[in-house]
């Protein structure tokens, strides 16, 4: 499996461009593609010449195709025309912006876009996954290579299966040099042909996943899928041939932090949380439980994994978002309510009965709403019942022990920063006390979500008490 570009390069193609219903009309332009402003493609004309009569397909046609002039193949999907376009005239230079695009093959109605198997190769994936794959031999021997063992898992959740697997590359004149690559892969394999909105979920997930077990934000790096070609073995006329196709498109917040690489394999995992060979015999029932609550803890993961992502918010928002994902996480995996909702209907009709009638309509109405919801749990005891469940207890217990009114005290910033009035101001926490704050929230809840995953006990301990000094979620000048 090979590919020319990342998904973290600038490059570029020239060629001929034109849209699927009218393969005879081609203009001549250049896509471009880097990881700050995607995909834009600029044509030396427009398509107004085209067969299509059709506007909305000249400004925003879902599938733009060409040919590049060392004759790759090349899909631009989901494009819109941006500028003015206002002029009639062919000649109008065109500048088109697109969504994804594909290296390697053409793809016509949206519908076609479907993949057998999609591989993702993601940074720290090669530390991660635990191996040392050269090793050094004294002398003008060359360094001795050993692939990492092959791991299979088809967690029914998914309904597909998942490899974790690696390829060698080499590369160089053979005369003063060649340089050998090895490069981890995570590929999703489903036995059928799906669309690629499916996939691309799937690799969302799996983003968030491998993010939460390497213990810092974690992005696509190489991306590629397995398409049919429409054509057949001669050899086997029934056996239709298949392409590999590079997957390209832009990513927010997208700034790496490139791994730190160690020459010493005893530390190759020193960066990771989690590594593959600690969870390599449950990854199957792991995976399950991921995709299993994908749905229930939507909110969860976004709030979560959109403040590690976004390295550049201010502390002030990143404690909110893990206060949203610490509240979102205990409503949707513990009960949240004080009575029974037929007990409480009782209390609610009678403190409604109470309101005097001199309160104004839209008083009333407020204090009506709040009623409603006057039988969820506050946050504060939200919190004081993760803590309880906390699979490394003696990590909350030094956090509390270190800071007993560390309840208190994010609950009170909490408020202030909702409503920012003076009186709250006092119980409020800023600058380093903030940053502290946030530090031990998302060991809070990395703690949480691997117990969830059923990675709990003494392995999650470990990992966060004896690598807490080089945390990375912890690390603001990244």
């Amino acid at each position: 499996m090979r590919q020319r570009h990342t998904l973290f390069e600038e490059f570029e193609y020239s060629g001929h461009w034109y849209l699927p219903e009218d393969p005879q009309r081609k203009v001549a332009g250049t896509v471009r593609f880097n990881n700050e402003n995607g995909i834009w493609l600029r044509l030396l004309q427009s398509f107004r010449g085209t067969l299509s009569a059709d506007v909305e397909s000249l400004v925003r046609p879902w599938v733009i195709l060409g040919v590049s002039d060392s004759g790759t193949q090349i899909t631009l999907y989901q494009a819109a025309r941006t500028g003015s376009f206002t002029s009639a005239a062919e000649e109008q230079p065109a500048l088109f912006h697109a969504n994804y695009m594909f290296l390697g093959h053409h793809f016509n109605p949206r519908s076609v876009i479907c993949f057998s198997s999609l591989s993702v190769n993601f940074t720290y994936f090669e530390e991660w996954m635990g191996h040392a794959t050269f090793k050094h031999q004294a002398g003008p021997h060359p360094p001795i290579y050993s692939a990492p063992e092959e791991v299979r898992v088809a967690p029914q959740s998914l309904e597909a299966e998942i490899r974790v697997h690696s390829t060698l590359r080499s590369e160089g004149d053979l005369l003063r040099s060649m340089e050998t690559v090895h490069t981890g892969w995570l590929t999703i394999n489903t036995g059928e042909y799906r669309n690629f909105a499916w996939y691309r979920k799937v690799l969302d997930s799996l983003q968030n996943f491998m993010t939460l077990l390497v213990g810092r934000p974690v992005y696509p790096r190489l991306v590629t899928a397995i398409v049919r070609t429409g054509e057949f073995d001669e050899w086997e006329p029934t056996r239709e041939k298949t392409a590999t196709v590079g997957v390209y498109f832009h990513q927010e917040f997208r700034t790496p932090t490139p791994p730190r690489r160690s020459h010493h394999q005893s530390a190759i995992t020193e960066e990771v949380l989690i590594p593959l060979p600690n969870i390599a015999s449950n990854l199957t029932s792991i995976l399950y439980a991921w995709f299993e609550d994908a749905e229930r803890l939507a909110p969860v993961y976004e709030a979560f994994f959109g403040a590690l992502y976004n390295t550049k918010a201010y502390p002030q928002s990143q404690f909110l978002s893990l206060m949203q994902t610490a509240e979102s996480f205990h409503r949707r995996t513990r009960p949240g309510k004080y009575v029974q909702e037929e007990t409480y209907e009782e209390y609610r009709q009678e403190m409604v009965a109470c309101i005097p009638n001199s309160v104004e309509r839209d008083h009333r109405e407020s204090l009506k709403t709040r009623l409603k919801y006057g039988n969820e749990y506050s946050l504060r005891k939200r919190l004081q019942e993760l803590f309880a469940q906390y699979p490394a207890r003696d990590l909350v217990r030094d956090l509390t022990e270190a800071n007993p009114n560390f309840v208190n005290d994010i609950v009170g910033t909490r408020n202030y920063l909702a409503h920012l009035t003076d009186e709250l101001k006092n119980k409020a926490l800023f600058g380093p006390a903030l940053l502290k704050a946030n530090d031990d929230l998302r060991l809070i809840l990395t703690g949480l979500l691997l117990r969830r995953l059923g990675i709990g006990g003494l392995t999650a301990y470990r990992a966060i008490t004896e690598r807490i000094e080089r945390w990375e979620y912890l690390d603001w000048e990244d």
